[in-house]
């Protein structure tokens, strides 16, 4: 007789704790927005109507800005109160009482600008050519782009290139070590870039803003050449400077964004995101068409032919494999019916709030005790008192979706299997 056995090829997990740090945040971690808040006294003004549209669509633009614009009557009072403390204190050192006012603030409620935004400076601040370029680069599949944001010092700006440069060359050089869990995966070289980014430069004079918040004591060393790492969508981990510019903490930074993630909580894990007008998900969906660890192939089974005496039960146990299969059949049919709640099961399961601490050896500057403390990650505190606004279903959540249902049919497929296997080997009784 001629046996059909079904060997499963299960792959590495895919949103699992093998997946390096800069994969999973591309992967899982959309962008916190920026929030621009329009405050004005009873009808706003005409000439502010073009520039709230625009910032109301950026949004669902195609590509979207991870922007988001909330209006405030001041004259109505409710309105006001509803707003967090850090943003009514904000507003209160800027206002004048009368005249309409924008506010930009961080996802973590750092102040950037307070003024009136016109169409130009709005899509000067949420785009320009060095963040273009530096999408560009994350999407090529690079680990990290280190920013070199220069000073004055033109000595101390060629030396950080230099470090940077070295870094980038070594790391090219070694291919990445495979996880022993993992021993048949083929090694693949490391990618790392690098970009400079003057401070000076007019057309980044946003970029260079919201670099210097990424911690709150950038302020006080106005001067100083800084390297960043940003990974994943955009986001930025604080930076290196003085005696912290040096290859021991740039290839320590490197091997964390290109270990295993230990924490699939966004906000348990440094950095900050930048303002970008990107479309990130597509992004996503090209890399992951080279992920071997998303590589939809290796889930399902495979049919082998195995050659096998003949069975003078055949007829009977082959009417009892037709049977198995059409009760399969139906089992799989149920399974594409609870696809919803399968996803929605899958991705509780994956965002777990495992919450450890940074990895030591992660602070990165030589500087006093009192600057050298680490970020306190405290995610998105504005959002919580701000309605929410729609967003795309996500690539984790479309991976989620695939896994589950892939898991859900290899487990009802098992059963099936097991079930006829027993029944074959079932001893005739006189």
């Amino acid at each position: 007789m001629c046996a059909v056995v079904m060997v499963f090829a299960i792959g590495k997990p895919v949103l699992g704790c093998s997946t390096p740090v800069y994969r999973y945040a591309m992967y899982n971690w959309v962008s916190w927005p920026y929030y621009v808040f329009y405050f004005h006294h009873g009808a706003p003004p005409e000439e502010d109507a073009a520039v709230n549209k625009l910032l109301e669509e950026l949004p669902e633009a195609d590509p979207p800005a991870n922007v988001s614009l909330t209006t405030i009557d001041v004259s109505q009072k409710e309105e006001f109160d509803r707003l967090p403390e850090v943003v009514k204190k904000a507003y209160q050192t800027h206002a004048d009482g009368k005249q309409p006012l924008h506010l930009v603030m961080t996802s973590r409620g750092v102040e950037m600008y307070a003024g009136r935004l016109d169409d130009t400076t709005v899509r000067s601040m949420i785009a320009s050519p060095k963040r273009t370029k530096l999408a560009e680069l994350l999407g090529e599949g690079n680990a990290t782009i280190l920013l070199i944001l220069t000073g004055p010092d033109a000595a101390e700006n060629e030396r950080a290139e230099k470090v940077v440069n070295e870094v980038v060359k070594e790391v090219a050089a070694e291919p990445e070590e495979t996880p022993d869990e993992y021993p048949d995966t083929p090694a693949e070289p490391l990618k790392v870039a690098a970009m400079k980014v003057s401070r000076t430069d007019p057309a980044e004079k946003w970029l260079v803003r919201m670099l210097l918040v990424v911690e709150p004591d950038l302020h006080e060393f106005p001067k100083d050449t800084m390297i960043f790492a940003a990974y994943g969508r955009g986001r930025v981990m604080p930076p290196y400077l003085g005696k912290g510019i040096n290859t021991d903490n740039l290839f320590d930074c490197v091997a964390f964004l290109a270990g295993a993630c230990s924490c699939m909580v966004k906000e348990q894990n440094p950095g900050v995101d930048l303002l970008m007008q990107w479309d990130w998900e597509a992004t996503a969906d090209a890399l992951a068409e080279e992920d071997e660890q998303l590589n939809p192939d290796l889930w399902g089974y495979q049919e082998q032919d195995i050659e096998g005496p003949e069975d003078p039960a055949d007829t009977e146990n082959d009417a009892e494999t037709s049977k198995a299969q059409s009760d399969t059949n139906d089992q799989l049919a149920s399974a594409q019916t609870t696809e919803k709640a399968g996803e929605e099961a899958t991705q509780q399961a994956v965002v777990r709030d495992d919450r450890p601490t940074a990895p030591a050896g992660l602070s990165p500057r030589a500087l006093p005790p009192k600057a050298n403390q680490a970020t306190t990650a405290i995610g998105d505190p504005l959002a919580d008192k701000l309605e929410p606004r729609p967003q795309r279903e996500s690539f984790a959540a479309r991976q989620a979706w695939k896994i589950g249902l892939g898991l859900v049919t290899g487990a009802i497929l098992v059963v099936a299997l097991g079930t006829l296997i027993l029944r074959r080997q079932r001893p005739n009784l006189p």
